[in-house]
């Protein structure tokens, strides 16, 4: 089963196999910041690669940083699907001093080089003005690279350019 938000398909966590976090809190609503980072790692362009991709970064966000669950609110595949993380409700693992007044994306892949899949952005772009509409994001919100608070360095050159040129940065 598929649940249709705005112009995006989310897949929930049972449909990932999401382990069960072992702890969280509640995130405040209508947050003032929206992270983007890529997750470094391999693209994913069908629900089944990216659930499994999915999968292996809550794996590693638990069992190697020791971390309640995956780091990130929400991902997005290639495949254009958005992948619930922590959700709208939870405060994310996502950007050091900021998680409690944020939602973490993670985009699937490396994009130092080149930007998501039109798919991929157009869900990006939905699932933020979802939560804008639903009160979890501030209209007034600000868009930044996670790697810019965390690091001088973008290493996600071509997201961050992308990031940049948004009227929210």
């Amino acid at each position: 089963m598929f649940f249709f938000i705005g112009y995006y398909c989310l897949i929930s966590r049972s449909q990932w196999g999401a382990s069960s976090p072992v702890g969280q809190a509640e995130l405040a609503r209508a947050v003032e910041y929206v992270f983007i980072r890529d997750t470094i790692g391999e693209a994913c362009f069908t629900q089944i690669s990216c659930s499994a991709l999915v999968k292996s970064i809550q794996d590693q966000h638990m069992n190697t940083f020791g971390w309640y669950d995956i780091g990130y609110n929400f991902l997005i595949g290639e495949d254009g699907y958005v992948y619930e993380g922590r959700g709208w409700n939870t405060i994310g693992g996502h950007t050091m001093g900021y998680n409690s007044k944020s939602v973490g994306i993670g985009m699937i892949g490396s994009f130092r080089t080149r930007v998501p899949s039109s798919e991929a952005l157009n869900t990006l772009a939905a699932l933020i003005a979802d939560g804008v509409m639903m009160g979890k994001i501030r209209s007034n919100y600000t868009l930044r690279a996670e790697n810019e608070i965390n690091n001088a360095d973008c290493h996600a050159k071509a997201l961050c350019d992308l990031i940049r040129a948004s009227p929210h940065y």
